[in-house]
């Protein structure tokens, strides 16, 4: 059993200088697959913000320029927007919790006797292709500014990584015959709870 979220990364691409990619939930619909991502490079390993949680890869999109206003373009063209601020969205990033439950059967009676919850995440991020080419102080501030969007996403995707054990146990507490229906109310709940990532501010290119 597979159930799913998504999470979306939005900020100021304006200027960088407000609130920059601040993660908010866009789906958590049980039981759907979620949202189709744009064009993307190979799935490769998660960044060190992202690396302390298990289960999460990474899936680059190349963006291009040597100024702020090529590169905010670059990427504009390639994300869908946001529908609250028709901004678009640098980095998204979807989550599913997955059950393996063992039953024992003995006679007529079965009892769950074992419940494993597994964490599977994917996060979306711009990179800088041809970053030798950019001037330094555009550079330091591209690095910021995806800096901040992973360090959000861990923290969303940590929030229902972190709870996984009560998934199990509400599976352990349930019977054989209702212990799917167990995990689905553990996992909705933990999908309600989970809040956007608090935002971070970016400071201006200098």
């Amino acid at each position: 059993m597979i159930l799913r979220s998504a999470i979306s990364g939005h900020g100021s691409l304006a200027g960088w200088s407000a609130v920059a990619a601040a993660a908010m939930i866009s789906s958590a619909a049980l039981g759907q697959a979620a949202p189709s991502l744009p064009p993307v490079v190979p799935v490769t390993a998660a960044p060190s913000a992202l690396a302390s949680l298990p289960g999460v890869t990474v899936r680059y999109y190349n963006v291009t320029g040597n100024t702020i206003p090529a590169i905010r373009a670059s990427m504009a063209a390639q994300r869908p927007l946001n529908p609250a601020t028709g901004t678009p969205l640098p980095s998204s990033s979807t989550w599913s919790i997955g059950v393996n439950t063992k039953k024992a059967t003995t006679g007529k009676t079965c009892k769950v006797t074992g419940a494993t919850a597994t964490f599977k995440g994917e996060v979306v991020l711009p990179r800088l292709a041809a970053a030798q080419a950019v001037p330094p102080p555009v550079l330091a501030q591209w690095q910021k500014f995806v800096t901040s969007i992973e360090q959000q996403q861990a923290q969303a995707l940590g929030q229902p990584y972190s709870r996984l054990k009560e998934v199990e146990a509400a599976v352990m507490a349930s019977s054989c015959e209702n212990a799917g229906e167990a995990a689905k109310k553990a996992i909705a709940e933990i999908t309600r709870a989970t809040p956007p990532a608090a935002p971070v501010a970016v400071p201006p290119v200098p």
